[in-house]
């Protein structure tokens, strides 16, 4: 039963990204084009807990989050201190978490919280196109696991993936302080 609401979440979370991205490339209104949904539904059942949905390329694969030439990718301040809010926000409900005391509300006050500020990130983000894909490996996983805490706060697809998502943008994206 679990496996399959991480299976569910996962969907959801790529056909949300894919919708996103839709949306934020000026597409026009209507649906989706041929394709775009079955690619994120199909790239969805194809995906290994540790491989990263890229969602910038129409659809999405199976892309690792890189270095920029061996470099951190550049950020703005939108960026930034969406990143940061975020940061702030996982730090409750993870020590619950790992306490294994987290809260349907805790999880949902999370969930929240990643909706707003990825919403701030699509709407106000000025990156260059690779750090932008870049990013939205990382936009990706914070929906997978915004997805499996919102079916089940104690998934352990949720949180953790969460916490991995803010690690590698750490890790990947010039961020003084993260």
């Amino acid at each position: 039963m679990k496996k399959n609401i991480a299976i569910v979440g996962a969907v959801l979370a790529l056909i949300i990204g894919a919708i996103a991205v839709w949306h934020f490339n000026d597409h026009p209104t209507g649906d989706l084009p041929d394709g775009h949904i079955v690619e994120a539904i199909e790239a969805g059942k194809n995906e290994k807990h540790d491989d990263h949905a890229d969602h910038a390329a129409h659809g999405a694969s199976n892309k690792k989050l890189t270095l920029n030439d061996g470099e951190k990718w550049a950020t703005d301040e939108p960026l930034r201190a969406s990143m940061g809010r975020l940061h702030a926000a996982v730090i409750p409900p993870y020590k619950a978490f790992n306490n294994k005391t987290i809260t349907a509300e805790q999880a949902n006050e999370l969930a929240a919280s990643i909706k707003t500020e990825i919403d701030l990130i699509f709407a106000n983000c000025k990156l260059e196109p690779k750090a932008d894909a870049a990013l939205h490996i990382v936009l990706a996983d914070l929906l997978g696991g915004k997805a499996a805490i919102e079916a089940n706060p104690s998934d352990p697809e949720g949180v953790p993936r969460i916490v991995n998502a803010l690690h590698s943008y750490s890790e990947h994206f010039e961020h003084p302080n993260f």
